[in-house]
């Protein structure tokens, strides 16, 4: 071969990796821009608190590809984007039937999140784009079911065929025997032998087995789990369950979002009496509740967060009492004052779920 004809064809080589490397930052850009056109119409179709965290939201969490920052520190945003914000905010668009912004964001989750082998990371970098190749159970259960719930108010076959896939995809990569497993890590070839009880979200687990089989299973054994949690229950629940040793782990300080959300699990709030006396105490005579407590209820910390009181609003949304102050505890709360503090997307996009549910 001449000198000119490897001169042709290392030049050619170039330009088409140039045009696959500028096609591919087109296309970030152009997702980008699109989720930026969903929030403001978004923003545009909202009023009160609703409309306030969505603007919040825009303006200081979302960046040029139409990721979601997940945590601003000092003034300073992560590098990270995790698919429990991108979860949140499909669920979000379902709700409130918005198909442009779960269709955008469903896109974009697709684009950056979905694995070659089928199951979801639970986090990437921003930035460089690159995965943390793990799977996280409630993240993932949440973005099929939200697939799901999508087709049948959209009537919209591609969510229904995707909502399969992964839901197939976490049995296949999430599952030991008969339970659903915390995770999957890609880099050792390896599942949890292990189960968190605030996981266990019986509502999603029971869609999902509507339209595939297996998660019937799943669902008998974690409600299982959840009923047999309360043996070991004073206040507090156990926070997960060892499948190897069939032993249920009991913390020496709880964290409230996940407390909450085993409450929120179990669904009966006859069950769950001590819990529910708990917050209704704390609350009568503190009127506010702690981010963590000891395992005999006494405050392990002094941190409060919104966050806490959206998920226990959601909680008590069939059940009005306190239901008021919780909300009177959001609405004050001012969301551009914390910027020299930590702030969470977890916090905004739970808020929004409970807007849109009230």
């Amino acid at each position: 071969m001449t000198i000119k004809k490897l001169s042709y064809t290392f030049i050619t080589i170039l330009l088409i990796i140039v045009s696959i490397f500028s096609f591919s930052i087109i296309r970030d850009y152009l997702l980008g821009y699109r989720m930026q056109k969903a929030l403001e119409e978004a923003v545009s179709n909202s009023k009160d608190l609703e409309k306030d965290v969505l603007s919040f939201l825009k303006g200081n969490f979302l960046d040029r590809r139409g990721l979601i920052v997940s945590e601003i520190h000092n003034d300073i945003p992560t590098d990270y984007c995790l698919l429990e914000s991108i979860g949140q905010l499909m669920e979000y668009a379902v709700v409130t039937r918005n198909l442009n912004l779960f269709d955008t964001t469903w896109r974009i989750t697709k684009r950056y999140f979905l694995s070659p082998r089928g199951y979801l990371y639970w986090r990437i970098n921003r930035r460089t784009l690159a995965e943390d190749d793990a799977t996280s159970l409630l993240d993932s259960l949440r973005v099929s079911y939200s697939l799901i719930k999508a087709y049948e108010v959209f009537k919209e076959e591609r969510y229904l065929r995707d909502g399969i896939y992964i839901g197939e995809n976490i049995i296949k990569f999430n599952s030991h025997g008969s339970y659903l497993v915390d995770y999957f890590d890609g880099r050792v070839e390896k599942s949890s032998k292990r189960i968190s009880l605030f996981y266990l979200n019986l509502e999603m687990i029971s869609k999902l087995s509507q339209y595939i089989d297996r998660f019937k299973i799943f669902y008998e054994s974690s409600k299982e789990i959840l009923e047999k949690a309360l043996e070991s229950s004073k206040i507090f629940f156990p926070d997960y369950y060892d499948i190897s040793s069939s032993r249920y782990h009991i913390p020496s300080k709880v964290n409230m979002i996940e407390q909450i959300y085993i409450a929120i699990n179990i669904g009966n709030y006859n069950l769950i009496e001590p819990f529910i006396d708990f917050i209704d105490t704390k609350i009568r005579e503190e009127g506010k509740i702690y981010t963590s407590y000891y395992w005999d209820g006494k405050t392990a910390t002094l941190d409060e967060s919104y966050g806490v009181y959206a998920v226990l609003s959601l909680f008590l949304l069939n059940r009005k009492e306190n239901y008021d102050i919780l909300l009177e505890k959001i609405n004050v709360a001012k969301l551009g004052d914390y910027k020299v503090k930590d702030l969470y997307v977890f916090d905004q996009l739970e808020l929004l779920i409970l807007l849109a549910k009230r």
